[in-house]
């Protein structure tokens, strides 16, 4: 064998060992193509709405029902069904249906995720978009004396119809939302 053909015959041999297969390597993957589910941001048990949020409004769109006079929400018997959207692209872990909040001004009440639906739904609105399960809202001090809008939404891990409760100081009242299917 020639000095050449030795080093070549080398050379093969030291690149087929780099890319052995052996007992040692990693097991072939079983991905789906899907990104891995990212952990869903935190969940604060109670959130104030900033009232600086605000944007005016004449009065709720046709298909919001006014609960306790207090707040328009997207019921299920007159809203259907809210569109879902994934929060993080490429991962279905968590989903968001985009709805505006829009309240009474000068009104305060609490929109509150009951403990048994806490595993399916939060919820947020203003510009921090933090999640929560309750929310306090309270703008006495606004200047006008009709409707304000917060942008925000519902949060879900999948579609699903999920209660929510408007309390005010003396009554409460239960509503059911359609997030991504029916009720």
């Amino acid at each position: 064998m020639t000095r050449r053909t030795s080093i070549a015959v080398v050379g093969c041999l030291v690149l087929a060992g780099c890319t052995s297969t052996g007992s040692h390597s990693q097991p072939p993957s079983r991905s789906s193509g899907k990104a891995p589910a990212q952990p869903s941001d935190p969940v604060a048990a109670e959130t104030t709405l900033n009232c600086s949020d605000q944007i005016v409004t004449d009065r709720p769109a046709d298909n919001l029902h006014t609960v306790k006079g207090v707040v328009a929400l997207p019921v299920a018997s007159t809203a259907g069904t809210l569109r879902t959207n994934p929060v993080r692209p490429q991962s279905q872990a968590e989903l968001f249906a985009k709805q505006g909040l829009v309240v009474r001004a000068g009104r305060t009440f609490d929109l509150v995720v009951p403990p048994e639906e806490r595993n399916r739904l939060a919820m947020g609105w203003g510009s921090s978009g933090h999640k929560t399960w309750r929310l306090h809202v309270s703008c006495p001090h606004t200047t006008t004396a009709g409707w304000l809008a917060f942008p925000g939404g519902y949060y879900v891990p999948r579609r699903a119809c999920v209660s929510l409760i408007v309390r005010t100081a003396s009554t409460q009242e239960r509503v059911r939302i359609g997030v991504g299917v029916a009720c």
